[in-house]
């Protein structure tokens, strides 16, 4: 059918993100309200390897020091020039094994609520990542999030059409 699976739609996204605004490599990592954990990675751009670590990524939101919770937390971009600075092992592990130093982080909001985060950057050209990209990274990571919430808001449905199904 036309709708989309939420793998389909994450993947569709982050390679419109890249061929469309030029970034190298591109993730994201949804919320998971329950455990406070960003996880559920999806990655572009990169080798197999980056997107088996982006798979198995899960970041608490109460890590002050993550840069990819604290977009989140804040409800605005932050870009991290110097990945190397941070101070927590857990962040430091992914940033090594990504070898992402320099990079973008925007939460994905939709109605003021974060849903996940996407994170950009330049680690195959080392082009630099501006704060000039920070408004359209915004709005593409709203437009994300809106269709994020369109097609769990359809799965909802989904289930309790067929949960009444079986109860006739």
């Amino acid at each position: 059918g036309a709708t989309l699976g939420l793998d389909e739609l994450l993947d569709d996204s982050l390679s419109a993100v890249i061929a469309r605004l030029g970034f190298d490599r591109a993730l994201i990592l949804l919320l998971d309200e329950e455990r406070r954990l960003l996880a559920s990675g999806h990655s572009v751009g990169g080798s197999e390897e980056d997107a088996a670590v982006v798979r198995e990524m899960a970041v608490s939101l109460d890590n002050e020091s993550s840069f990819l919770s604290q977009a989140v937390r804040l409800g605005r971009p932050v870009m991290v020039t110097d990945a190397t600075q941070l101070a927590d092992e857990d962040t430091l592990r992914y940033v090594q094994a990504l070898k992402a130093y320099r990079f973008v982080a925007v939460p994905l909001l939709v109605h003021d609520t974060a849903l996940g985060v996407l994170a950009v950057d330049n680690a195959n050209t080392d082009r630099p990542v501006t704060e000039g990209s920070f408004e359209l990274l915004m709005t593409v990571g709203n437009q994300i999030a809106s269709a994020i919430d369109r097609v769990r808001l359809y799965q909802t449905l989904e289930e309790r059409i067929v949960q009444r199904t079986l109860e006739l």
